[in-house]
């Protein structure tokens, strides 16, 4: 990329654009985790039972209905987080886009701006449930790991009877 007088103007306009979609971005995933964010923390319990307990199921009766049920709730898991773990690492990739721009050759002006670009791209672009879960991979993980600790728990009180 060149920074020289023919096309500072165009970069410019590109720049300033980029910084206006940034920022709106930020705030559509700001409103969306305020928004939603608290209501998940029932879908994070509700989708470990319900997957806990689909799994129980398959595994006692083996019923086709509650097999489809329970792909069906992994993939809803499986889709949720994949667009949480997208969105980080697409963020990460522009954050790492940006750092590798040539700024020495920039204007003191577009070098301002630069600067403060930079600083507000590391914001993080999180979706949330709050108080303080990311949804993204290891999100998935948790949600396996509390349905494998309840299928464990399901089974061993079904053998205990």
């Amino acid at each position: 990329m060149e920074f020289d007088e023919r096309n500072i103007q165009h970069l410019g306009e590109k720049f300033s654009f980029l910084v206006e979609y940034l920022s709106e971005l930020h705030r559509l995933i700001k409103d969306a985790n305020q928004t939603f964010g608290y209501c998940c923390i029932v879908i994070y319990v509700l989708g470990t039972i319900c997957m806990a307990m689909g799994a129980y199921i398959c595994l006692v009766d083996g019923n086709l209905k509650n097999i489809i049920f329970l792909c069906g709730c992994i993939s809803l898991q499986y889709t949720w987080c994949s667009v949480g773990q997208n969105l980080e690492d697409k963020h990460q990739e522009l954050i790492f886009s940006i750092e590798d721009l040539p700024w020495y050759n920039m204007s003191p002006q577009m070098k301002k701006n630069y600067r403060l670009f930079l600083s507000s791209a590391h914001m993080p672009l999180q979706i949330r449930i709050y108080p303080n879960i990311d949804v993204n991979n290891k999100y998935l993980l948790s949600v396996f790991q509390g349905t494998y600790t309840t299928i464990t728990f399901l089974i061993n009180s079904m053998n205990r009877s």
